[in-house]
């Protein structure tokens, strides 16, 4: 069997629930459930349908028995009842066919009656129309007819032809030449007798060849008005319906070809491993959100210079730990941070714990909401202070430090504050919000002012991107935007990712036209990657460089399927 893939995933989690693929095939299965966590959901599908067989006996079996009796039951008189009901069955049956047949008939004869009244109707209209249409096809014999009627003979057309014998004129016409069979000349010179001779020859000759016309146009006609236009009618509603199923259909092909392109190995994907570019940030800073995004516990070391060679300068370094609990369906992380300022005159120690429970929209979308405590202590050395006038320890946030020359009347500053976000993930991208220091905390180590202590600010920051995997699985882009605001600080980044086979590289530019480049190395459990960026200081006015690198170690992934929490 081939390794797993797009195409042959299912079989693939089929054998492994049933435990049939050999300890390296299991190995390949979880590594690339791994690279594509999207399929976790599909294995906990397998996982929840496989049925384990359950012995179970069934005590006091002996009670189930009971001792047979005699039969003592008569058998005739349930054959005579029996018989009774038959015979009334078939009465009934019998009425109630001949009731039918009855108003069968009856319908019949009320539908023919109709029929004959409707043909009476038209035969009249019929005949109204050609004794028309004659005289306007010989105007000019008007005149000539008047001896015949003063002899009373009465030659209209309604003697002459009965309605009993004229059912319907459609549209047929009547050529000018048939009634062109006497010249003018010719009626004209003869005799009173010959003239109405001639006319009345000439009328029945029309008459003729209208009924004609007449009697084939109504043997051609099968349906009446009514019924023709319920057949057209019928004919519309099939018309736009199949238009509407073929543009349907279209519709339901394009949403196929789509899902497949975003969905196979060459279009859309989400790893839900997400780096970004943006100085001091690792992916949990990003978004706490991100805590236990996938299978494998993650253990991840970040140190960071800032401004080297400046007054400014500072040193920061991290660590961290988050992993995804099936028991209560949440991710969680540890971070601690230290950071040591200037020449040593401030140095910041903080942990935090954050908590990310999984909600599962759909097959397609989960939504993760996080929650991040922190407590942390900023020490001051109060024997560095003197000649210094600004501080700014985070970017293009400068401060006066002790401006008035007054000395520091502590060293210690105990501090703590929560954070919130929310982070939702597709199969083809995500996207998250974040809101860190609701609480305020004092910040106050760098004056002596009590009565009105400075209060650190909100840190709003948002997020999203998505992956493109080529179809050999060798090649990845993953493009980002990044916005973050923090009291004096607000900057938008743009970046992207790319990773040939285990060679990562990464570059992104902010809207301040800060940029930061990268290049690592990216294997299955082990990750090495170093930053070179160049930013903007505040307190410098100017731009300055930083280096950074970044080390991260993944476990194997949970042999066990992810469970979430269900929106029903």
């Amino acid at each position: 069997m081939s390794g797993p893939s797009f195409d042959n995933i299912d079989r693939w989690l089929f054998e492994y629930v049933e435990g049939n693929l050999t300890q390296e095939q299991e190995e390949q299965l979880e590594l690339f459930i791994q690279e594509h966590p999207e399929f976790e959901l599909d294995l906990d599908s397998w996982q929840g349908a496989k049925l384990e067989s359950v012995q179970y006996v069934f005590p006091n079996q002996e009670d189930l028995f009971r001792e047979e009796k005699e039969d003592k039951r008569r058998i005739l008189p349930y054959a005579m009842f029996t018989g009774v009901i038959s015979v009334i069955i078939l009465i009934l049956l019998n009425t109630y066919t001949y009731n039918t047949a009855q108003s069968e008939i009856k319908f019949q004869a009320k539908n023919t009656s109709s029929l004959k009244t409707i043909q009476n109707s038209k035969k009249n209209a019929n005949l109204e129309l050609i004794n028309s249409k004659i005289e306007n096809l010989v105007p000019y014999r008007k005149n000539q007819l008047e001896p015949i009627k003063e002899n009373n003979q009465d030659l209209s057309f309604s003697n002459v032809v009965g309605n009993e014998e004229v059912t319907q004129l459609s549209n047929s016409k009547i050529s000018s030449e048939k009634f062109n069979l006497t010249k003018k000349n010719s009626i004209s010179n003869s005799n009173s007798n010959n003239l109405n001779s001639s006319l009345l020859s000439e009328k029945t000759v029309v008459i003729d060849s209208a009924l004609s016309k007449v009697e084939d146009n109504e043997n051609n006609m099968g349906l009446s008005t009514n019924e023709n236009n319920q057949v057209q009618n019928q004919k519309n509603k099939k018309e736009r319906s199949s238009k509407s199923i073929s543009l349907f259909g279209k519709i339901k092909k394009l949403s196929s070809k789509l899902d497949d392109y975003m969905g196979n190995s060459i279009g859309l994907k989400n790893t839900r491993d997400h780096q970004f570019h943006v100085p001091g940030i690792t992916q949990l800073d990003a978004n706490f959100s991100s805590a236990g995004d996938v299978s494998s516990t993650k253990f991840k070391v970040f140190s960071r210079a800032q401004w080297i060679s400046n007054n400014n300068q500072s040193y920061n370094n991290q660590m961290s730990l988050d992993w995804y609990s099936k028991t209560i369906k949440s991710g969680f992380a540890i971070q601690g941070n230290y950071q040591y300022y200037g020449n040593g005159v401030i140095q910041n120690w903080n942990t935090a714990l954050i908590y990310s429970p999984k909600i599962l929209l759909s097959k397609s979308f989960l939504i993760e909401p996080a929650i991040r405590f922190k407590m942390g202590n900023k020490i001051l050395a109060a024997n560095k202070v003197n000649g210094i006038n600004q501080v700014e320890i985070n970017r293009e946030n400068a401060l006066d430090f002790y401006a008035d020359g007054s000395t520091p009347i502590g060293k210690s500053l105990w501090y703590r504050d929560i954070g919130t976000s929310l982070l939702l993930h597709s199969k083809w991208f995500y996207a998250g919000f974040q809101m860190d220091n609701l609480l305020k905390h004092q910040d106050n180590i760098y004056s002596n002012n009590i009565s009105n202590p400075r209060l650190i600010g909100y840190h709003y920051t948002i997020n999203l991107g998505t992956e493109y995997e080529s179809k050999s699985g060798n090649i990845s882009l993953a493009p980002y935007f990044y916005y973050q605001k923090f009291e004096n600080l607000e900057e938008s980044w743009g970046g992207i990712n790319f990773q040939y086979k285990w060679l990562a590289l990464g570059s992104a530019v902010s809207n301040k036209s800060n940029f930061a480049l990268s290049i690592g190395l990216r294997l299955s459990t082990f990750a090495l990657t170093y930053q070179f960026d160049q930013t903007y200081s505040a307190m410098l006015d100017s731009k300055a460089n930083s280096h950074q690198i970044g080390l991260t170690i993944n476990s194997k992934p949970s042999r066990s399927p992810r469970k979430y929490i269900r929106i029903k």
